[in-house]
């Protein structure tokens, strides 16, 4: 009966310790979110301007690559997908 008092007490003191540095990992997470979330803004930026660079690529056409197979070019990504291909693999919209 006399380790109850001090398994209480042991349990206690954790509740304690945690409750302590639990604001330094709250915070520690908040700054990494705020980090990552800096960055995801810079690369959604840099997309931006890389798509508003580039002229949308037409479809009509079945064109080759540098291996000279016949591919489809999609017409909302730029992507290019093989002949087969019914949707494109990059943002699924249906292919011509």
């Amino acid at each position: 009966m006399s380790e109850t008092p001090f398994i209480f007490a042991l349990l206690a003191l954790i509740y304690a310790v945690i409750m302590f540095l639990l604001p330094f990992f709250v915070m520690r997470i908040r700054r990494e979110v705020i980090a990552i979330n800096k960055k995801m803004s810079r690369i959604e930026d840099l997309l931006a301007q890389l798509s508003a660079k580039q002229p949308p690529a037409s479809a009509s056409l079945p064109k080759s690559d540098d291996r000279s197979r016949l591919i489809k070019v999609c017409e909302n990504c730029g992507r290019k997908n093989s002949l087969q291909d019914a949707k494109c693999m990059g943002c699924g919209e249906l292919l011509q």
